[in-house]
């Protein structure tokens, strides 16, 4: 029975029969209808509501009406309209205006997205359909409808949103500054904090010095804190910086007032920020500094929101590892390119066919070497160009001439000899005649390997570990990610095999670290040896070790990977004229029927590993849910 249909039967009742039992059946179908309200409700959204014409709120109902866990007493709510209600466009004007429009044609809508500041709660996010209500006389009376708190899901988006933005705006930045001070932007804005920074680590001076922030105030109060950090430090310990440097823990400030870290309110006292939010930036076990946030009021951080700032420290901990790698090589490279343009370059000239007809420059040997090899070839022409698959540039330059364009430091190989090879960076513009037809180029050419090769050392170490030469966490996840994908688009499995040493801490506390190094060095080349040549063995910190066993996943292939492993590490290795012996605990997660993301692959197969240790160690624990 409709709700229309049951109010006209009232309404009829209530006209023909005023008597006692009349009025009983009356109370009786409106118990009846607002049990099945309240049964719409509980099933189909989290509140009821009607507004008149005026759009001013007539009735209102939700599962906890009068509760503040969703909003407020609803008998305080009639009569005002959404916007009196603290309510607004989750979107931009044009939405709300949109949104207006619909109502004020009468027409129906749906889903629409809008938000309220919540009393006790903050920010909250309402999804809102209704329909207009016409009477007998077909005269528009108001609206109905429904309204469904998705405050969780829109953060969760927002949240997803705010990772995916942060990780895409710091890999395109080359300066660490703009790249850190972006990232506090895009956290703060989307959190509604004030203020941001980091602080990194100075090893030598034993300190957290201020690097970059942002803040939303661009006041001259501001801009005198913001100035007056560059100046400041804390020492472990001091501050709450330097409790969380102390402690490697994150950190909550509700009042930082009457919190005894922070030493002086004068911050608090200048701009209203009462609430400090800090949580260090740590990678493979190193802390590298630490970012703090501040705002008047800043609710402790739970669940997908913990997640994802944990999340965004170990990614501007790599962002920020690779950065200060990238600016010493640019370092390096400015110190180079000064050195090298203070000193003789090599002088060439081409003919209008491209043909080498002149070499000019230092180094005797050098000029012979290029006049003997080089005079009427072209650079195409040049077997070692052809042959070398990393002469990709010579494509480019044969572009550049062909097109009579000048270049420079285009980066091509040349081999001297049977032996020697050089990266040489070479640079030209077309050369015309007095009448504007072109007759060649001309250039210069400079060495370049060692360039080149700090470079190659610089990618190799970004993506090894220093001590072993495997793999580093940051290389297995590239790994880990693209095995993911080709075994999803080729309906393929691989197991990964998280190992831990057993009575590795033993051994090096008694015998100290460089024992301690040595023994890693010594198990990870035996896994290596012991492992199939599409298997990975990768470090990923500590004693910590895992294997990505390429198209395994039947058990059987998966045990004689972890079998050999055992076998490998259980023999005995003599440091310091001593027989020293380690196991280890393996855990196994299996793709695609145990995990099919990074993240959960990983920590299934850290979770068997720890499951593998409680049942004795020495041996190996599939992962299961």
């Amino acid at each position: 029975m409709s709700v229309e249909i049951q109010l006209s039967d009232m309404k009829h009742e209530k006209n023909n029969d005023n008597s006692t039992e009349a009025l009983d059946e009356l109370y009786r179908h409106l118990h009846l209808y607002q049990e099945r309200l309240g049964t719409v409700v509980d099933l189909a959204a989290d509140f009821y509501w009607e507004t008149d014409t005026n759009h001013c709120l007539t009735y209102y109902w939700s599962r906890d009406a009068g509760s503040s866990e969703h909003h407020q007493d609803p008998l305080r709510l009639l009569g005002k309209k959404h916007r009196e209600l603290g309510e607004m466009p989750s979107g931009n004007e044009a939405d709300w205006n949109e949104h207006l429009l619909l109502r004020e044609t009468r027409q129906p809508f749906s889903g629409f997205l809008h938000k309220y500041i919540h009393p006790e709660l903050g920010l909250r996010y309402v999804r809102l359909s209704g329909k207009p209500v016409f009477n007998d006389n077909g005269e528009f009376t108001g609206y109905c409808g429904v309204a469904r708190d998705v405050t969780e899901e829109v953060e969760s988006e927002r949240l997803l949103q705010l990772e995916t933005h942060v990780l895409r705006y710091i890999s395109d930045k080359e300066s660490v500054n703009d790249a850190i001070r972006g990232a506090m932007q895009m956290i703060c804005e989307s959190q509604y904090w004030e203020a941001g920074s980091f602080w990194e680590v100075d090893e030598k001076a034993g300190v957290l010095r201020y690097k970059a922030g942002w803040a939303s105030q661009e006041n001259e109060i501001v801009a005198r804190i913001m100035s007056q950090a560059k100046d400041f430090h804390f020492e472990r310990g001091e501050g709450l910086p330097g409790w969380v440097w102390e402690t490697g823990n994150m950190l909550h400030v509700a009042d930082i007032k009457n919190d005894s870290r922070m030493g002086t309110t004068e911050i608090t006292d200048l701009t209203g920020w009462n609430a400090a939010f800090l949580f260090p930036v740590m990678l493979e076990g190193k802390f590298l500094g630490v970012l703090d946030f501040y705002a008047p009021s800043i609710p402790e951080p739970t669940g997908r929101l913990l997640q994802v700032i944990r999340m965004l420290g170990i990614e501007i901990g790599h962002y920020y590892q690779r950065a200060l790698t990238m600016e010493q090589l640019r370092e390096s490279e400015a110190r180079f390119r000064s050195l090298t343009e203070l000193s003789s370059d090599w002088y060439w000239e081409q003919d209008g066919e491209f043909r080498f007809t002149r070499f000019e420059g230092r180094g005797k040997a050098m000029i012979d070497f290029m006049r003997r090899e080089y005079i009427g070839k072209r650079s195409w022409d040049i077997d070692d160009e052809r042959s070398n698959p990393e002469n990709m540039a010579t494509n480019a330059l044969r572009i550049y001439m062909e097109n009579h364009e000048p270049f420079r430091d285009v980066i091509l190989y040349r081999k001297i000899d049977a032996d020697q090879g050089r990266y040489v960076s070479v640079s030209g513009e077309p050369v015309y005649d007095e009448r504007g037809n072109f007759c060649g180029y001309r250039g210069v050419a400079r060495d370049v390997t060692e360039q080149k090769q700090a470079e190659e050392k610089i990618q190799y170490l970004a993506t090894h570990d220093t001590l072993t030469g495997l793999p580093n966490r940051a290389l297995f996840s590239q790994l880990l990610n693209y095995s993911i994908e080709t075994a999803r688009r080729y309906d393929r499995g691989f197991a990964v095999l998280f190992l831990d040493l057993d009575g590795f801490k033993r051994i090096n506390d008694t015998l100290g670290h460089h024992a301690g190094d040595r023994l890693l060095v010594e198990v990870s080349e035996r896994i290596s040896n012991g492992l199939r040549d599409s298997d990975v063995l990768a470090r990923m910190g500590g004693d910590e070790f895992v294997i990505l066993a390429q198209e395994a996943c039947e058990k059987e292939q998966i045990d004689r990977v972890a079998n050999n492993v055992l076998a490998a590490v259980r023999k005995p290795v003599v440091i310091q004229n001593q027989e020293c012996r380690v196991t280890v605990s393996i855990g196994i997660c299996i793709y695609p029927e145990d995990a099919q993301d990074e993240d959960t692959i990983l920590k299934q197969a850290d979770t068997a590993m720890y499951m593998a240790k409680q049942k004795g160690k020495n041996n190996h624990h599939y992962s299961s849910p």
